[in-house]
């Protein structure tokens, strides 16, 4: 496991949890009153009533809701505490050694473990044949700067911006991935040119209100932004609708297990981007989205991994809840370092980069 150095003590019970408990309670009230009037009903020999309330129930997605909720709440679910407990600690991989519950559930804790190999076959693993086509291995400049808690620091509000109020990401996640940015622009620049004139390759699985300062930061580069919600698009300014590739994953999240190494249902979105974008050598990809429920980031990070270079630094944001730390161990462990970082909304966002970079 790389970098645990920098690892802050985000949270212990955050708001978050507590409404995702009170939430997945609520949707499993709902849903058991709804199945008991369908028993009710067939009971009483009303078909018809039976068969709405069914077809009711689906729609609502209360299962989906309830199912999500629940398994994500850590009020029941002593893996998750354990997890918790392990992050507040100091010494992280000390406290990862001596809780067996944790191992088990915390993809921080397992990252540099023999025996989490991945239950893919190679054949499915990343980069793609065209990426190690298209994106070899290069020598580091000497002038690349650094990583460290300390290099990031302030790298945000150096150049000039500040997150959006209303955005989700905050702190030192922000300043972490500028930092890659710039180490990015660096290693492009070589040492012909500056580095002010040199952009990156930036992917960014999500829209939203710190889209602009995505696009912002990497304002000499390449900028795309992966979407589901046609809304959302709309929302945004044109220069970031141009920019924006409206997706779809073909999957959702309670299939997450059986289909981890399906390139067929996993590959849907990655089969429809442009040939040009499957050949870029991206130098940040951040998964932010979609919606961890509904339809799971399974297909996003099986991307951000086929799409990954030797010189990639992956974001996985969200990555201590079950399926996107699964993912994450499955699709980009090989060869690359594991650093957790608050996400500065009471979760954790796990930056996944080359091994000996």
């Amino acid at each position: 496991m790389g970098g645990d150095s920098d690892h802050e003590k985000p949270f212990r019970w955050q708001p978050r949890y507590s409404k995702i408990c009170a939430v997945g309670g609520l949707f499993a009230l709902m849903l058991l009153f709804q199945f008991w009037d369908i028993v009710r009903a067939t009971i009483r020999g009303n078909p018809f009533t039976s068969k709405r309330g069914i077809t009711w129930a689906a729609i609502k997605g209360w299962p989906a809701l309830a199912y999500y909720s629940a398994y994500e709440c850590p009020w029941w679910r002593p893996d998750r505490r354990g997890c918790l407990d392990v992050w507040n600690n100091t010494d992280v991989e000390g406290a990862c050694a001596a809780r067996a519950d944790c191992n088990a559930a915390c993809v921080f804790c397992r990252w540099g473990r023999e025996d989490s190999a991945s239950p893919c076959p190679d054949s499915v693993l990343g980069p793609s044949p065209e990426v190690r086509a298209a994106c070899p291995a290069r020598v580091p400049p000497a002038n690349l700067p650094g990583r460290s808690a300390a290099d990031a620091s302030g790298c945000l509000s150096s150049m000039g911006l500040r997150p959006h109020p209303s955005q989700q990401l905050r702190g030192e996640i922000l300043d972490v991935i500028c930092q890659e940015l710039r180490r990015a622009k660096a290693r492009n620049a070589g040492a012909t040119q500056s580095v002010d004139d040199v952009g990156a390759n930036l992917l960014v699985f999500s829209l939203g209100h710190d889209s602009p300062m995505w696009l912002a930061l990497n304002h000499a580069g390449l900028t795309r932004f992966v979407e589901t919600s046609k809304e959302w698009v709309a929302m945004q300014q044109p220069n970031i609708q141009a920019v924006t590739l409206l997706a779809e994953y073909g999957h959702h999240y309670g299939e997450a297990y059986g289909i981890r190494c399906d390139p067929d249902r996993l590959g849907h979105f990655l089969r429809t981007m442009p040939p040009t974008l499957r050949r870029t050598c991206w130098d940040v990809i951040l998964v932010d989205a979609p919606n961890g429920w509904a339809p799971g980031r399974m297909g996003a990070i099986y991307t951000a991994a086929q799409l990954a270079g030797p010189h990639t630094v992956v974001f996985v944001e969200d990555c201590e809840r079950m399926v996107e730390g699964n993912y994450a161990l499955w699709h980009l462990r090989k060869g690359r370092e594991l650093r957790a970082i608050s996400n500065g909304h009471g979760g954790i966002t796990c930056m996944i980069y080359p091994a000996g970079e």
